[in-house]
């Protein structure tokens, strides 16, 4: 199956989730409020 919606994806958005980059919803929220903190 041609995935046609990754065309729109902006650039450095990956096509691809890596699913070892977090341990938990937990994990993820805290790495985001990090992140985006300002």
């Amino acid at each position: 199956m041609e995935k046609i919606w990754l065309r729109e994806y902006p650039p450095g958005v990956p096509a691809e989730v890596d699913l070892n980059e977090f341990t938990s919803l937990k994990d993820i929220l805290e790495k985001s409020c990090q992140r985006f903190a300002d």
